[in-house]
């Protein structure tokens, strides 16, 4: 069965139930999950000595927010007695699922546990959908978790 569980986690609804199923899963096999927060990056401009450039690093807002986040996290799976970890990963300029993909190769993952906020329309189209760009790319089992009204 699944013995290394991999869950993307965010702090919102829908990562708190994929954290949630994940854990159930552990639980049945005896599995380890391992969770991760991918930190955003923000643009500065560096001094070099022909002028400026663009240089991507984490910003202390994100870095301090993922940390939350991650922390909360390692709570909740303590609480549920699931062995796990929890680490926060910066995104090096890459988009959010290939973040993710390249976490959970790095993990050696059996499944990817992934929490969907369930967007339609125009909202998706603005925000995108990184599940689906995480299907499109995967080399691993994905379990989906939709949105749902209660937690």
């Amino acid at each position: 069965m699944y013995k290394r569980i991999f869950v993307p986690y965010d702090g919102t609804l829908p990562s708190k139930l994929a954290l949630d199923e994940a854990m159930y899963i552990a639980k049945l096999s005896g599995g380890v999950i391992e969770v991760v927060s991918i930190v955003e990056e923000s643009m500065s401009l560096i001094a070099l000595d022909s002028g400026y450039a663009n240089q991507m690093e984490p910003s202390d807002s994100a870095t301090l927010s993922s940390l939350s986040v991650i922390e909360e996290a390692g709570t909740r799976i303590q609480a549920a007695g699931v062995q796990g970890s929890v680490r926060a990963v910066c995104r090096d300029g890459r988009d959010v699922s290939e973040a993710i993909l390249l976490s959970a190769v790095d993990c050696d993952a059996d499944l990817v546990v992934i929490g969907t906020h369930c967007r339609r329309g125009l909202r998706r189209w603005v925000h995108g959908s990184i599940v689906e760009s995480l299907l499109r790319r995967t080399i691993f089992p994905i379990l989906i978790v939709p949105c749902r009204a209660t937690a």
